[in-house]
């Protein structure tokens, strides 16, 4: 074997000294970067439609301003709503807790600013899926005696309350106390005049429910106490026929309040399943300045949906909600992004999402309400999977986390809040 010629050995020196000079030398293609993140931002669309909102809004200084939240599971849980209404009273005043339902009517009912409780006597009744009689509280449900002993009850820091009552025969009779002293106890049909025996310490109102037999009746704190928490509790006195249709607790200074009236599993039909004179009854005696309106996660789920039908039942369903409430605002809320971990089901949800966006989008619309993308404003289709490896969504790939509902809520509030000020700007 020859050896290796010392001139050749020299140059290939030269090149390995020099090559990783002239690779450095060379230029290079960018690397790709990662797409950043795409602000979610979805304006509130027909922004016009909340100006009585926001008057209602410019003088909570001097008063109370009311917003009802409709809706499924994502409203039910009062994280969404909860925070909703914790940001509106940070900037806007503390109305209270607002409208809860005592009993603890389901297993995981929960209210962010009161503790619903139930020690017996009373079992809950609603409009679930199939409507039942239709006579229910705003929420939908409502509390009707079992004949044992035992009351419903709830705890939260308020100085005033209403407790709603559906009579639905003469003779009924129920007590009411807060913190162990009895405020009412008695007849719940009030001679003409319509005061309680004792107006020291409550006044009993009530209503005719159009040409039915029923009647509303409220019974009301008479004078502020010490805004501080305390415990009411109902019990049955004499097993009359009588419904619980909620409690209203309230911090006796203006501010807002933020109703949260969602049910598990609710469709948007359900906002019909209500007696129609008793729900008139019910949402003028609420006096709302906004009604948010939140379904299609559900719908969307649907095998048999049809577009057509559905557009046609939303927009029956906002006319009639404005015409019970002709002087408030009505906010329609797309549904939030969803998604399935088996095919069948991704399918389905996959063709009917948009299509339930479009018909609540165009029912809005149609009907003078605002209207509000909630899957846009999380970043679109798909966003459910990266709010979940987020902490942000549930593995079901429906449900929000706590953090999740906060988020949500944020979103809406910032808008809410740019439309105020843009719509005062224009004053």
């Amino acid at each position: 074997m020859k050896p290796f010629p010392r001139r050749a050995a020299w140059l290939v020196g030269v090149a390995l000294a020099v090559l990783p000079a002239l690779v450095e030398a060379v230029p290079k293609k960018p690397a790709a970067r990662k797409p950043a993140a795409r602000a979610a931002i979805a304006e509130i669309e027909g922004r016009e439609a909340l100006g009585p909102f926001f008057v209602r809004l410019g003088a909570a200084g001097s008063s109370l301003t009311r917003v009802l939240h409709f809706g499924d599971s994502h409203v039910a849980a009062d994280y969404w709503t909860g925070e909703l209404r914790r940001l509106l009273q940070e900037r806007f005043g503390d109305g209270g807790p607002g409208y809860v339902m005592p009993g603890k009517p389901w297993l995981y009912f929960r209210h962010a600013q009161a503790r619903s409780f139930s020690t017996g006597g009373w079992e809950t009744i609603g409009l679930a899926r199939d409507g039942g009689d239709g006579l229910y509280g705003r929420s939908g449900t409502g509390l009707a005696p079992t004949g044992a002993e035992g009351s419903a009850g709830l705890e939260g820091v308020f100085s005033s309350y209403r407790v709603e009552l559906l009579t639905l025969s003469g003779g009924a009779c129920l007590s009411v106390a807060v913190d162990g002293i009895t405020q009412f106890a008695g007849l719940l049909d009030p001679p003409e005049g319509g005061e309680a025996p004792d107006e020291a310490c409550c006044r009993l109102s009530h209503a005719g429910v159009g040409d039915t037999p029923y009647r509303w009746v409220a019974i009301d704190s008479a004078a502020p106490m010490e805004s501080a928490l305390h415990r009411l509790e109902i019990r049955d006195a004499c097993g009359g026929l009588t419904r619980i249709l909620g409690v209203d607790l309230l911090s006796g200074r203006p501010g807002v309040v933020v109703d949260t009236l969602g049910l598990n599993g609710a469709e948007l039909p359900a906002l019909g399943k209500w007696q129609p004179d008793l729900r008139r009854t019910l949402l003028r005696k609420a006096d709302p300045g906004l009604v948010i309106v939140s379904y299609g996660t559900n719908d969307m789920g649907r095998g048999d949906f049809d577009f057509n039908d559905y557009r046609s039942r939303a927009v029956e369903l906002l006319r009639g909600l404005r015409e019970d409430l002709p002087g408030a605002s009505i906010l329609v809320t797309g549904p939030i992004d969803r998604a399935a971990k088996r095919k069948q089901g991704a399918q389905t949800i996959t063709r009917n999402a948009p299509l339930v966006t479009r018909a609540l989008r165009d029912a809005a619309a149609g009907t003078g309400c605002a209207f509000w993308d909630a899957q846009a404003a999380m970043g679109g289709s798909g966003s459910i999977r990266r709010w979940a490896k987020e902490g942000k969504a549930q593995r079901d790939l429906v449900h929000l986390t706590g953090p999740g509902y906060a988020r949500l809520a944020g979103l809406l509030f910032e808008r809410l809040a740019k439309a105020d000020e843009e719509w005062r700007a224009a004053r």
